[in-house]
């Protein structure tokens, strides 16, 4: 599974910025554990919020599973990085 993010966990009836991390980890982990590999690609912004969030992913997907995306030249190679793993 390849998720393409911002980097702001969301959730349509959840905004407790404490738990959707905490969410998003427990989604990873069961779809890790039924076989699906996971990776992520997440588009920054120019700014400490856009890296924050980028951090707060790799947390919960892992470092190598999260790649950064910080301008349109990156993207086919860290989408094909994702795809190699």
């Amino acid at each position: 599974m390849l998720l393409l993010t911002d980097g702001q966990p969301h959730d349509v009836d959840v905004h407790d910025s404490r738990y959707l991390p905490a969410d998003l980890q427990h989604a990873v982990q069961e779809a890790r554990r039924g076989g699906i590999a996971v990776s992520c690609l997440n588009v920054l912004g120019n700014d400490k919020a856009s890296l924050d969030e980028h951090r707060a992913m790799q947390r919960a997907l892992g470092v190598h599973a999260c790649r950064a995306v910080r301008a349109l030249g990156d993207l086919p190679h860290q989408l094909l990085a994702c795809l190699a793993r």
